[in-house]
């Protein structure tokens, strides 16, 4: 009897902890029903998709250094990418503003360092920065934003 005992007392065991992965699982799926750790993007884009900040925004411009602030718009990609190896940050240069971009880790915005983009993200609340979800090479050098 005492065997029947234990082997019950172990099948309660393993089911106690498949509930509680189970409810750890369902709680990582998002209300939207998204499950975000089976997403391919990294921690800083799953972030900025899911702002609550109001509705993607669209500018077009370069991407150069907060040091330079668009002052040599020809720099050119390595330079601009030792500036940031030396601590600077970069920036969208769009009609002639500097917006800040908060997200710096943002898988290809190093890659577009001295190219005219369109850029896709969020306007922080102070309007101060951007968030970026979205980078694409543009065929002219004019920059805007809608």
């Amino acid at each position: 009897m005492s065997i029947r005992i234990k082997y019950a007392s172990n099948a309660v065991s393993v089911m106690a902890v498949l509930a509680v992965f189970s409810g750890l699982a369902l709680n990582a799926i998002r209300s939207d029903g998204q499950m975000p750790f089976l997403s391919s993007q990294s921690p800083s884009q799953r972030d900025a998709s899911q702002q609550a900040q109001g509705k993607q925004e669209t500018w077009t411009g370069e991407i150069t250094t907060a040091m330079c602030k668009g002052t040599r718009s020809s720099m050119g990609h390595d330079c601009i990418l030792n500036c940031v190896k030396a601590g600077e940050k970069l920036v969208l240069l769009t009609k002639g503003r500097v917006e800040d971009i908060s997200n710096q880790d943002f898988s290809d915005l190093k890659e577009h360092a001295g190219h005219h983009v369109k850029l896709t993200g969020y306007l922080a609340p102070d309007g101060k920065s951007i968030t970026v979800t979205r980078i694409e090479m543009t065929n002219t050098a004019s920059s805007s934003h809608p």
